[in-house]
C-alpha cells in the first residue's frame, strides 16, 4: 500500500504544500497554493496522512522579518485555524505538527533541492511544507 503524506504550511494568500510518497522516497510535489484550491485538494485527499503546521497553536509571538512580520504571521495562524475548522468539519483526519523552525532545509534552496531531488522552483512555505513530510516511514 502506497504511503501518502501531505503537509500544509498555512499562510494568508498561498499556503506552501508538499505531497510526498514514502514507497519511492520522493516528492510528488512541493508548490504553494490558493486557500479555496487547498480546500477543494483536501476534500479530495483519500488514504493520505496529512499534516498541518500549527503554528496557530503556539501562543509565543513569532516575529517574521522586515515591516509587518508580526501581522503577517498572525495572518498565517488565521489560516491554520480555518483549514483545521473545515478538516473538523468534513471529517479529514489530520495530525498537527509543531513548527520545524529555520533549518538549512527551510532556508537554502540548493541545499533542499541536494537532499530531496527535487527540481523545480520552491519558496520557503514549501519548503517548510517539504520538511514535515520528507522521509516519513
Amino acid at each position: 500500500m502506497t504511503k501518502l503524506f501531505f503537509a500544509i504550511d498555512p499562510d494568508l494568500h498561498k499556503s506552501g504544500t508538499a505531497l510526498y510518497n514514502s514507497e519511492t522516497k520522493k516528492l510528488l510535489s512541493c508548490e504553494c497554493v490558493y486557500l479555496w484550491d487547498l480546500f477543494i485538494m483536501l476534500d479530495k485527499m483519500v488514504n493520505i496522512t496529512i499534516f498541518l503546521e500549527a503554528g496557530h497553536l503556539d501562543k509565543r509571538c513569532w516575529h517574521g522579518g522586515g515591516r509587518g512580520g508580526s501581522s503577517n504571521v498572525g495572518k498565517g495562524k488565521a489560516i491554520g485555524v480555518l483549514l483545521q475548522e473545515f478538516m473538523d468539519k468534513k471529517g479529514i483526519k489530520y495530525k498537527l505538527l509543531k513548527p520545524d523552525g529555520y533549518s538549512n532545509f527551510f532556508k537554502d534552496e540548493k541545499f533542499f533541492k541536494t537532499q530531496t531531488g527535487w527540481q523545480g522552483r520552491t519558496n520557503s512555505d514549501s519548503r517548510a511544507a517539504a520538511s514535515m513530510v520528507w522521509n516519513r516511514i
